[in-house]
């Protein structure tokens, strides 16, 4: 589908509008609810370390869901992980392997044990499709901007689109928009733990501007917290959710890049983790320091070289929308808990964390190890 620019155009025009901001203010709400039942479910996991990566994954698992499909999957709920959790934790390697050789796709296609979890995933997310399209009346979420209401309820639609298009845009913005944003979660709560006077100092930030978790606000964050924006632009940086970059084609007549000749039709990437890290770009680019982005921006050397939603024609349609999922859930943790590691049961990769590093793969899009903190209750202590 992607192939075809004109039809990607036309797709992305759609999906944009379930992207605006009065769109994303009525997302809002629901991103809080899943939040505040985080805080609950880690309210019952603080006499003992508790694997914080599980909980972020649920909450952006279950976050997709309940603006995908019109309700949620229910991890935070149950405290266990949905099927499709299963399978993209199964699939994850294989894809980013086959990343690097899109034409094995098909060979691995035809493998018994792959051909049948893809089937089952694509039959899954067709069950889910229909399921969102006999929601009346139909909520506000993205799949009514991804289709237009009078044909959620037809089996013909307009304009070139099939029904498998609209499985194929719900499988995108599930695996996109969960699995990128619970990387960035984790990256940015194993920065706060391991640094406690900068976890301090947004807690400071987040105090200052709401009395309760309850009442955190999305618009208020983007206005009045710029220490909690400097630390999301962090951990962006520091864990790109799609290290590698992403493939682009130069166009026929080739191009000169960096100063170098490349021909036509030619597949070229550029590596987000290595230019973030990059220290003609970044003063001290290996270190957490989220004054960088405010108070001390003498540190940026160049924020051209910050792209972690990539640019151009295919950057991230759903930018704001995890801005502002990450946003949110990090004020109400911060506002509800104090996080430590355990010192008998230190993260793994815990032996950079002189330069601030954690262990993390790279499956096209990033794999955090997980790790467990210690949750100190703040309404107990206060």
């Amino acid at each position: 589908m992607t192939r075809d620019k004109s039809f990607h155009s036309k797709r992305k025009q759609e999906w944009e509008k379930g992207f605006t901001s009065t769109a994303l203010s009525q997302y809002e709400t629901r991103i809080i609810h899943h939040s505040l039942v985080m805080v609950r479910q880690l309210s019952t996991c603080t006499h003992q370390p508790e694997e914080i990566t599980k909980w972020i994954q649920f909450f952006s698992f279950d976050v997709m869901g309940d603006l995908v499909f019109g309700k949620s999957f229910g991890m935070l709920e149950e405290g266990r992980p949905h099927f499709i959790l299963g399978q993209m934790t199964a699939m994850g390697p294989l894809v980013g392997a086959l990343i690097c050789v899109p034409w094995m796709f098909i060979l691995f296609q035809s493998m018994p044990v792959v051909s049948h979890m893809r089937k089952q995933w694509i039959r899954w997310c067709k069950s889910q499709v229909e399921d969102r399209r006999r929601i009346s009346p139909s909520p506000v979420d993205l799949f009514s901007f991804i289709l237009p209401p009078a044909q959620q309820k037809n089996s013909k639609f307009s304009e070139g689109l099939e029904a498998d298009d609209l499985v194929y845009d719900s499988e995108l913005a599930i695996v996109a928009g969960s699995d990128t944003t619970a990387t960035t979660l984790a990256a940015l709560l194993y920065l706060l733990t391991q640094e406690p006077e900068k976890q301090a100092t947004l807690r400071e930030e987040v105090d200052r501007l709401f009395s309760s978790p309850q009442d955190v606000s999305n618009q208020i964050l983007i206005k009045n917290a710029p220490y909690l924006d400097g630390c999301i632009k962090e951990a962006l940086r520091l864990y790109p959710a799609v290290p590698s970059g992403v493939q682009r084609l130069t166009p026929p007549e080739g191009a000169v890049i960096a100063g170098r000749f490349i021909p036509g039709d030619t597949l070229v990437s550029t590596p987000t983790y290595a230019i973030h890290r990059d220290p003609r770009y970044f003063v001290q680019p290996d270190v957490f320091l989220p004054q960088r982005w405010s108070s001390q921006s003498h540190l940026l050397l160049k924020q051209e070289a910050f792209n972690p939603f990539l640019v151009g024609p295919h950057s991230c349609v759903g930018k704001q929308l995890a801005m502002m999922e990450i946003r949110i859930l990090v004020a109400v943790l911060v506002r509800s808990f104090i996080f430590h590691f355990p010192e008998d049961r230190l993260p793994k990769g815990s032996h950079y964390a002189k330069r601030g590093s954690v262990n993390f793969k790279d499956y096209f899009t990033a794999k955090l190890d997980s790790f467990e903190v210690l949750l100190e209750n703040r309404a107990k202590v206060n």
